[in-house]
């Protein structure tokens, strides 16, 4: 059975994987923290199934390579550049400034062993952040999107560092870099003339066949690692810059997708075997210690972004959702722990610790980000920082989102939300009544402002926008926003505050309609089912008289919807 093992072992971690899965997901909790009570189970420490689980270990280091090369494909470095002051500095100020507070906070640790625990402490995770901001619909605001500014920066800095940890302080010296310069100057160079001369006409081809490109996409990756082996360059970078090459061509995003299945079975495996090689012994490790870096993630490396936030001049409630948003620990912390570990630089119980710690702050996110507005106001009482937003250390200001021009506003309409339904509505009634429309992404701001509509960035957990736009004056107040839970309480705060005002909302099922009208709607829209009933009516008439009933010209259509995607991306991105 010896050949066998392998394949009996994958199987074991497969099952487990799964029961686990479902167990965090019945809990909502990550799915990275239900691998590793997977590994945790059927490691050493629980019922120890797996027979050699070196080899396990070996496949799931391909989860690394695959994780890399997606984030390189993601990555847009034009828009990163364009990030402005407060993503590339605040950034790298925030990791900076954890590594060193590392270094002089925790007791018992070497300079090395510092390195490794200060940047996974600095980490944030860029898989369940996107999978939360997802859920609530909020990507596109700003704070999600400085969100993914300060992520990317994170990204970045782990790439970067990975090999600089491994090769270890007694080889980092001017010769080390001089080579390690050259070496990457050529693989940039290599990416530059693939990304621009060679892959475009490859994966143009390839984008023909489902298949062909799937198989592209990983040739790419597997090259690039090749290329990294033969320069003696680490294999994770190698799979970065393979992800770099493809980032900007148009098809990246099937390509990614393609390999997604293949990444993310790797990842599990890799989290798994993590899990296994868990022994949850924390005994030795010093209480001081323990305090320090549960004060590091829960207080310190919040403190900083917010305060990085409000020197930018966004304003209170936008660093504090930011700030909360990326408390907790990464993926890539426990990438960073597994190399200490393993080169001997981390202690057993250090690293055991700091494990259990990355777990515990994945846990308790989802609760801190849906307590945002709590939080939020939790710092406006007791840290008084407005003095940050007119700090003239940045030019950008969120007070120039919020400008409004009172005088006109009376017997206006009040939009709330500029999604699909909120845009043709803004679009169709300006014409005829003064509107204003409000929108937690200043791109969309910026862009119905150029169409010469009011427009103020703004969310709904933010009542104080009301009054600026003098809702006791309007006609209507619609509120068009995807949350139902942020509909609620807009709805509910409206009709106590302005019990005159008529509130039409949205909502997508009838018990989130019946709770609008219990807070006070006074007319509820059920989009998804009346396009249901629509569409099953046109459905029965082309049936019995095989036409539809109103034949819609989709030529017309698709190019009004391609002309105000390219009016909204052709706005100047305010980050």
């Amino acid at each position: 059975m010896a050949e066998l093992s392998l394949l009996i072992n994958l199987g074991i971690m497969v099952i487990a994987a799964a029961l686990s899965l479902f167990l965090a997901r019945a809990l909502k909790q990550p799915a990275l923290l239900g691998y590793l009570i997977a590994g945790v189970i059927i490691g050493p420490f629980g019922l120890n199934l797996l027979t050699r689980p070196e080899e396990i270990a070996l496949l799931g280091e391909l989860g690394i390579i695959f994780l890399l090369f997606t984030v390189g494909a993601e990555t847009d470095f034009l828009k990163f550049m364009k990030a402005g002051p407060t993503i590339l500095l605040g950034g790298l100020s925030q990791v900076l400034l954890t590594i060193i507070l590392a270094y002089y906070v925790l007791p018992g640790l070497t300079f090395e062993a510092a390195l490794y625990v200060g940047l996974a402490l600095a980490l944030s995770s860029t898989i369940l952040v996107i999978k939360l901001l997802q859920d609530k619909k909020t990507l596109q605001s700003l704070h999600g999107q400085l969100m993914l500014g300060f992520l990317l920066v994170q990204d970045i800095a782990v790439v970067i560092a990975l090999p600089l940890l491994a090769a270890g302080p007694s080889n980092l010296d001017i010769g080390f870099f001089e080579i390690l310069g050259l070496k990457a100057l050529l693989l940039i160079g290599i990416v530059a003339v693939l990304s621009k001369k060679v892959f475009p006409t490859i994966f143009r081809m390839s984008a023909q066949n489902a298949e062909l490109l799937y198989l592209t996409a990983l040739a790419t990756c597997f090259g690039f690692i090749g290329l990294a082996y033969t320069l003696n360059i680490s294999l994770a970078i190698g799979a970065f810059l393979a992800g770099l090459a493809i980032a900007n061509l148009p098809y990246n995003v099937e390509a990614v997708s393609s390999v997604r299945g293949l990444r993310d079975f790797f990842v599990m495996l890799f989290f798994v075997s993590l899990g296994t090689q868990l022994t949850l012994n924390v005994g030795g490790i010093p209480l001081g210690f323990v305090i320090a870096a549960i004060a590091m993630v829960f207080i310190f490396k919040p403190l900083v972004i917010y305060i990085i936030t409000q020197l930018a001049g966004y304003g209170s409630g936008t660093s504090s959702r930011v700030a909360f948003g990326l408390l907790q620990m990464s993926e890539f912390s426990l990438i960073l722990l597994f190399q200490g570990h393993a080169g001997g630089v981390l202690p057993e119980s250090v690293y055991s610790f700091m494990v259990l710690l990355v777990a515990g702050t994945l846990v308790v996110t989802p609760y801190v980000m849906e307590g945002g507005p709590l939080w939020h106001q939790w710092m406006r009482r007791f840290l008084k920082f407005k003095v940050f937003s007119h700090f003239p250390v940045f030019s950008r200001k969120i007070d120039e989102l919020q400008e409004v021009t009172a005088a006109h506003l009376n017997r206006h309409v009040i939009i709330l939300g500029a999604g699909r339904s909120g845009k043709y509505l803004a679009g169709t009634l300006s014409k005829t009544v003064p509107v204003i429309v409000v929108d937690h992404d200043p791109n969309v701001v910026a862009y119905f402002r150029k169409q010469g509509i009011d427009s103020v960035y703004g969310n709904a957990h933010n009542p104080e926008i009301l009054e600026k736009m003098h809702a006791e004056r309007a006609r209507l107040l619609v509120c068009a926003l995807p949350d139902m839970d942020e509909a609620e309480f807009i709805v509910n705060y409206s009709k106590h505050h302005f019990p005159k005002l008529k509130v039409f909302a949205k909502a997508n099922y009838y018990e989130d309609a019946w709770k609008l009208y219990k807070a006070g709607a006074d007319y509820v829209v059920l989009t998804e089912i009346i396009g249901g009933h629509v569409f099953a009516e046109n459905v029965e008439n082309f049936l019995l008289k095989g036409k539809p009933l109103k034949p819609v010209n989709m030529v017309k259509l698709k190019e009004r919807v391609y002309m105000e995607r390219e009016a909204t991306h052709g706005v100047k991105n305010l980050l």
